[in-house]
């Protein structure tokens, strides 16, 4: 049935029409159906089905095919649907032998559409397992092609290939334990990786502790690390990389200068790896990096139509869970080296979409890691700007800069435990949007006068805060806010409307306002309440 959109050459048609049929394909392999049928059972999937076939317009390689119920369920405003993208890439000869088995899958049609026939050509050797050896040679070749013909310092910058972490892990070969080396007491040679991982809540996993230290020397027992490490440590010994940095075993847990050492260090750790590796799909560290998976949907698929001639591409994976956005210290590997100045575009929008995406994260401790986890993406960025880093916003950046939002559906709040002044979006714990406007169409109304930050460490201005003063001049204006009555229960169980901005009337423009938890009002919603508000631009 699926097969079938592809040569009707329609661009809209029937799917099945119940769902005893979609299960029946889904069993016998069909891609699309497999999907679709993984909707519970106690959810609406309301058969009969239909395809749409589509452009998409915000790329323009892309035709997008939408399988729908056919009508919107009685009690639901909106249709079920499914989204699938085909990637084009120009005409292709179809290879011979394809247009019998088209014959056979329109045969197919008319007595079992249900059926789905081997694929054409045949499918590659796919583990099912991310832990199988076959996938770390895969990698391993990833990785010589990368090192041999990407221009990945264009991108990344520099590196500095003599240089190695305060510690390091040394995987040893298989029959040996790892252990702990310095780059004070031995002779470091070669590459290493880092790993990015979730610590979750209460981690309880094996820790470099200041007692542990001559322990870690001599060894670290396999059988005592948690999953997670243990799967890196293999990775590493497959893809014969000797080194791998692991933030809870190469920095010690209970010493706070050593602590402080690393925040400035960490731009430099992951900068100069050989490797990232990043398990995206556990939520702590005893959940492991290797994942059964399901081999259908990494197959190549080939298609020659009336619409389009796709050629098969490089399988991408996407985890199937979004545990790696719990625990933001990951995202200084999974992204410090992804980003690098845009030759065209803003700047300071291209900084305002890393701490967006930064602040979708969940740190473990953010009263203490909040701007220490971002300090090695802020430490690339400095040289895009002028003047000092000041509690996550560069000081060249504002007033602009001071143009956040909260951006979460239950809202959010302001950390309970000071470490960044209000005016930062370090504050909050929650995600934040920076809300940007194109300069050239607005008026800046404000003006800085001053700002000051004093630092934990004074030699880190990408590190904690110890306070921080803000000093603006510009037109106030009298604000009339509309603020939810259930707001100020933020603190103990935010509601879901404290992610609906509220709207605000100035000088005759609409604006839209998410109340912060010390924002004062009456328990009477419908209570006007009068505020002054400072103008950043018009």
């Amino acid at each position: 049935m699926c097969m079938s959109i592809f040569f009707k050459g329609t661009l809209k048609g029937p799917h099945h029409q119940d769902r005893q049929s979609l299960t029946a394909a889904a069993k016998n392999g069909c891609k699309m159906c497999l999907h679709i049928n993984s909707t519970p059972e106690d959810e609406d999937l309301d058969p009969p089905l239909e395809y749409v076939i589509s452009w998409d317009r915000s790329n323009e390689r892309h035709y997008v095919i939408e399988i729908r119920t056919k009508s919107p369920p009685k009690h639901m405003p909106i249709w079920n649907r499914w989204t699938f993208y085909v990637n084009t890439s120009g005409d292709a000869k179809a290879p011979p032998g394809y247009d019998e088995f088209l014959d056979l899958v329109t045969a197919d049609l008319a007595s079992d559409p249900c059926r789905v026939r081997s694929e054409f050509p045949p499918l590659r050797d796919i583990p099912d397992n991310t832990g199988h050896g076959d996938v770390a040679k895969l990698a391993k070749q990833w990785l010589e092609n990368c090192k041999t013909d990407h221009e990945c310092e264009l991108l990344c910058g520099q590196q500095d290939k003599s240089w190695h972490p305060k510690r390091l892990i040394d995987v040893g070969f298989p029959h040996e334990p790892p252990r702990l080396v310095t780059r004070e007491d031995d002779q470091l040679e070669g590459s290493y990786v880092a790993l990015s991982h979730c610590w979750g809540q209460n981690p309880n996993f094996l820790m470099l502790k200041t007692d542990k230290e001559s322990e870690f020397r001599k060894e670290i027992p396999m059988d005592q690390l948690p999953a997670s490490f243990r799967d890196a440590v293999i990775t590493c010994r497959r893809l014969d990389i000797r080194y791998i940095w692991i933030d809870s075993l190469c920095i010690i847990q209970d010493s706070h200068s050593d602590w402080l050492f690393h925040s400035e260090e960490m731009f430099k750790v992951y900068l100069n790896c050989e490797l990232n590796i990043a398990i995206e799909a556990s939520a702590n560290a005893h959940e492991g990096a290797f994942r059964e998976r399901d081999p259908t949907f990494l197959q190549d698929c080939y298609l020659w139509t009336p619409f389009f001639t796709p050629q098969p591409h490089d399988t991408q994976y996407f985890p199937s869970t979004d545990e790696f956005k719990s625990s933001g210290r990951g995202f200084d590997a999974a992204y410090v080296a992804r980003y690098n100045i845009r030759e065209n575009g803003s700047l300071l929008h291209f900084y305002a979409e890393l701490v967006d995406e930064y602040t979708s994260r969940e740190l473990t401790f953010p009263v203490t890691d909040k701007l220490v986890a971002f300090a090695a993406v802020a430490t690339r960025c400095a040289s895009w700007f002028k003047g000092d880093y000041c509690a996550g916003i560069f000081r060249d950046t504002m007033p602009w800069g001071l143009l956040w939002q909260i951006y979460s559906p239950r809202g959010g709040a302001r950390s309970q435990t000071w470490r960044a002044p209000s005016w930062s979006w370090a504050s909050m714990d929650c995600s934040v949007r920076l809300d940007l406007f194109p300069k050239k169409q607005k008026t800046d109304l404000a003006k800085m006068v001053d700002v000051s930050v004093e630092l934990v460490d004074p030699n880190n201005q990408f590190g904690q805060v110890k306070s921080a003063s803000l000093t603006l001049t510009g037109p106030l204006v009298s604000i009339e806010a509309l603020v939810f009555s259930d707001c100020q229960t933020v603190q103990k169980d935010p509601p879901r409307t404290m992610g609906r901005e509220t709207g605000i009337s100035v000088l005759g423009h609409h604006f839209e306002l998410t109340p912060d938890e010390n924002f004062t009002w009456d328990d009477d919603p419908d209570q006007k309440t009068k505020t002054q508000g400072l103008m950043v631009l018009s």
